[in-house]
């Protein structure tokens, strides 16, 4: 049986001002729409499998949410396997609870219903079609913020999906960067550095959805320290035309490729999925003594006079607001947070879906395990469960280790659930 294949998308932008997600510093509303957000959502089938894999330009999704999607699309479709990640972009609205920033519950309540009906409409537009796949590298992009040079994933993966007139249908996707090159003093909605990829490859393929995901991109950034990030401190990097000359860059890459792209028809779909158990570090703070700490701080910050100490006490303050905003919403007494991972696998190329930030070592470490297929790992997927480092980075210490509430053998136990699961 042929591969059918069914792509649909919908725009997802807040019609009223919210509250944007990612930076914990900034806490006034946006202000307008520089850029639309979309959900894209590509079906594929066979006569074994089927599954959608949706995109949506939001920071992420928690996996109780995703489950509302998926219960609701096997109860209308009779379709079970649903994969939902994000683009990770800190400039869209809030979705993960936070202390400081609320989730504007008019525009969240009705999105899960806007995803179903995304989904149902690209089951809908199915038609035989055929795919190719490949990577190739895009360098000076990503670079690794905790200053780990040789970490870094150039590789963009690319899935592209024509008609049997063979009419580009669909381009999909794999880039590791953070969705930051806006910074906490942008106030406009934005999917950040993907828009102008949208805008671009949309110019050159008018009838072709352009979804695109994330990469282990727990560490990876255009090239700036987190805790300066996180104070919101102003860069001339973080700009609307520094994201669209790197938006550009890559689009320009996808253009030079795309024609050489090998159609396959071995018509190969698998797809697996697996609830894990990820530990969490046995002496977290109780909620209480942060709320206390966080108030007690906050009376005393405006009193210091020294910059250097006043940094300090800042950052201690956010990494605290956001830990509380994590226990707040994640923790539980168990000792364990169930969370999924899936894999996909589309002819030679293998997605390796994963529930939040991780860092691109142990992303590296995946792609190596899964060679010589052409492996993606799809980020901020399923669940949003934040930070994934390395033991070695636990022992360093800094933003991303400092407000993860796992233990530091989180990244080992997630890489040999998938190497459990790539057997399977």
């Amino acid at each position: 049986m042929d591969i059918l294949i069914g792509t649909a998308q919908i725009e997802i932008t807040p019609v009223s001002s919210v509250y944007l997600a990612g930076y914990n510093i900034r806490k006034k509303p946006s202000q307008g729409v520089h850029d639309n957000l979309y959900a894209k959502s590509i079906y594929i089938e066979n006569n074994k499998e089927k599954v959608a894999l949706v995109s949506l330009d939001l920071v992420g999704l928690p996996l109780n949410i995703v489950n509302k999607i998926r219960k609701a699309v096997k109860e209308d479709v009779n379709l079970d396997n649903v994969v939902i990640t994000c683009t990770h972009t800190h400039s869209g609205p809030n979705t993960i609870s936070s202390i400081n920033t609320k989730i504007d519950d008019n525009w969240f309540s009705l999105l899960p219903n806007k995803i179903i009906d995304l989904i149902k409409l690209s089951i809908k537009r199915k038609e035989q079609a055929k795919i190719g796949v490949k990577k190739v590298n895009v360098f000076g992009i990503g670079k690794n913020r905790r200053g780990n040079k040789e970490e870094v994933d150039p590789e963009l993966g690319i899935i592209k999906v024509q008609d049997l007139k063979d009419r580009v249908k669909a381009i999909f996707l794999n880039f590791t960067c953070h969705g930051t090159v806006l910074d906490a003093n942008n106030l406009l909605i934005s999917a950040d550095y993907p828009a102008y990829i949208y805008k671009f490859l949309s110019e050159v393929y008018p009838d072709a959805i352009i979804l695109f995901t994330n990469g282990a991109a727990g560490d990876i950034n255009i090239g700036y320290s987190a805790d300066d990030s996180a104070l919101g401190e102003k860069m001339n990097i973080r700009t609307f035309e520094n994201a669209e000359k790197i938006g550009k860059k890559i689009c320009n890459k996808v253009i030079s490729v795309i024609n050489d792209i090998p159609i396959n028809n071995k018509e190969l779909l698998v797809y697996k999925k697996k609830i894990i158990k990820l530990p969490f570090k046995t002496q977290l703070p109780q909620k209480h003594e942060l709320e206390e700490q966080i108030k007690k701080r906050q009376d005393s910050i405006g009193k210091i006079t020294d910059k250097s100490k006043k940094k300090k006490f800042q950052i201690r303050q956010i990494y605290d607001e956001i830990i509380l905003g994590k226990m707040r919403g994640q923790y539980n007494n168990s000792g364990f947070l169930n969370t999924e991972i899936d894999i996909l696998r589309v002819n030679d190329a293998i997605l390796v879906t994963v529930p939040g930030e991780l860092f691109c070592k142990l992303g590296l470490k995946i792609k190596k395990m899964l060679s010589p297929k052409i492996a993606m790992i799809v980020g901020y997927a399923n669940d949003y469960i934040s930070y994934i480092p390395t033991k070695e980075a636990f022992s360093q210490g800094g933003y991303e280790v400092e407000t993860s509430l796992f233990a530091d053998e989180v990244g080992n136990i997630l890489i040999n659930e998938i190497e459990t699961l790539v057997k399977e």
